[in-house]
């Protein structure tokens, strides 16, 4: 039996897990710690994780403010909408980043007054009608796409807990939840 200190492929392994690469890689997991609903983070939590396997580029702050902000206070229909209107908007940010040559996707959450602010920014590859994107049917990625952010929309309309702002800066495709 070898002592541990004297095991060359342990040490080896090991130093592979710890490298700075390895570990910046999941730095956002200690991000993620300020968001209040376990099953809200698990579920942010592995879309990130999707992203990162596909090599993508994330920035993901979560500002402690949200620990102990009424996002823990949603009910469960408000809940399940969270969770559906960010499912899409993450999908969407992933999908949009794999296209471009960047690969980015931002995740930032605060919180504003008494409003807790989610934002989802990617870069993205051609044009999009920044108007038209909530539109059923309409998508930069063609047939058989078009339904996320309209679905979002129709979300949206029906729960006053919150609202959307999209717009584009630069080459970032940016959606901004308000959740009130």
């Amino acid at each position: 039996m070898h002592s541990p200190k004297n095991n060359k492929k342990a040490h080896d392994y090991i130093r592979t897990l710890l490298s700075e690469h390895k570990v910046n890689k999941y730095y956002f997991i200690n991000e993620l710690k300020n968001i209040p609903i376990t099953e809200f983070k698990g579920f942010i939590n592995f879309k990130l994780m999707t992203m990162i396997n596909e090599n993508m580029d994330l920035q993901i702050n979560v500002s402690p403010e949200i620990k102990n902000s009424k996002l823990k206070e949603l009910s469960q229909k408000d809940r399940i909408d969270l969770y559906n209107i960010t499912g899409v908007l993450l999908d969407n940010a992933c999908d949009a980043s794999k296209e471009s040559k960047e690969g980015q996707v931002v995740f930032t959450m605060y919180k504003e007054r008494e409003d807790i602010v989610m934002m989802i920014a990617n870069t993205y590859k051609g044009e999009i009608d920044v108007n038209r994107v909530s539109e059923y049917g309409y998508s930069t990625k063609g047939k058989n796409h078009g339904t996320g952010l309209y679905i979002v929309d129709k979300v949206i309309s029906k729960n006053p807990k919150f609202t959307k702002e999209t717009s584009i800066i630069e080459n970032y495709f940016i959606q901004m939840i308000r959740i009130k």
